[in-house]
């Protein structure tokens, strides 16, 4: 008799449920591969961006104006690390106790959780935010949305002049208020996701009358807008409508940002 050397049913089902661990364990790790690039590119635009603007600093012999990283000890006091003296105070109203959190992409960061429309930080001094001679504006830092049970959260704004805005679709609006009026742009649906960490730039140039939006280093958005920037008091950061909010490491630039 002929010895049979095919394989049995059980054998065939055993190789094809081991090919099926294998191929989702290496789709997992390629998913965990991808996220890391996606943060270890995020992390050199933003370190690349704050050179960048910094030097152009230097050169225009302008002020920084905000520079609030979250490494000191009290959180409820967001610390001015630009020199400038703006620090930021923690509003009591119906805000819960800022929590420090360390998963951050950058150190030390906050999450907020709100349960109704109030700012967390806010100037107490409402110092004018002087862009007159820096040609334009540039709000960037670190994000994550924890969950969209509301409609947005507002990372940076003061009275309506200015705002980035994060959105529970994953839009991410930005606007800015000029001479020739208020113009907002605003990124595709599902620009980023909840429970991940983004570094997102917005800028405005008055010169070449262009407003962006980079999200991880990507331009996401680009429009068209014109005349000089209406001097405005005050900075709030992080007005919550409900959603729990993370940020870090934000900036803000009376110059614009300029790509290489």
């Amino acid at each position: 008799m002929k010895k049979n050397n095919a394989f049995t049913l059980i054998e065939l089902l055993v190789v094809i449920v081991i090919i099926g661990i294998l191929a989702t364990i290496s789709v997992v790790a390629y998913g965990g591969y991808q996220e890391k690039a996606r943060i270890a590119k995020a992390q050199a635009f933003a370190k690349d961006s704050n050179i960048q603007m910094l030097a152009a600093h230097t050169e225009k012999e302008s002020s920084m104006f905000g520079h609030w990283n979250f490494d000191g000890s009290d959180p409820n006091v967001a610390i001015d690390y630009s020199g400038e003296g703006h620090n930021l105070v923690k509003n009591t109203t119906n805000i819960t106790l800022a929590e420090r959190v360390l998963d951050t992409p950058t150190g030390i960061g906050l999450a907020t959780r709100a349960i109704s429309n109030y700012y967390v930080y806010h100037d107490p001094s409402g110092t004018t935010f002087n862009v007159a001679d820096g040609g334009g504006v540039t709000l960037n830092g670190w994000f994550k949305v924890e969950d969209f049970s509301s409609a947005s959260s507002i990372l940076l704004f003061a009275n309506n002049k200015y705002h980035l805005r994060i959105y529970n679709n994953g839009v991410i609006k930005f606007g800015v208020n000029t001479e020739n009026g208020l113009k907002d742009i605003t990124t595709p649906s599902n620009s980023f996701k909840h429970n991940k960490w983004y570094f997102v730039l917005a800028t405005y140039d008055e010169d070449r009358g262009l407003m962006k939006i980079y999200l991880d280093g990507e331009l996401v958005k680009k429009d068209t807008h014109s005349g000089k920037i209406i001097e405005f008091p005050g900075t709030n950061l992080a007005y919550t409508y409900g959603n729990t909010l993370l940020f870090d490491d934000f900036y803000k630039w009376t110059i614009p940002y300029r790509s290489k």
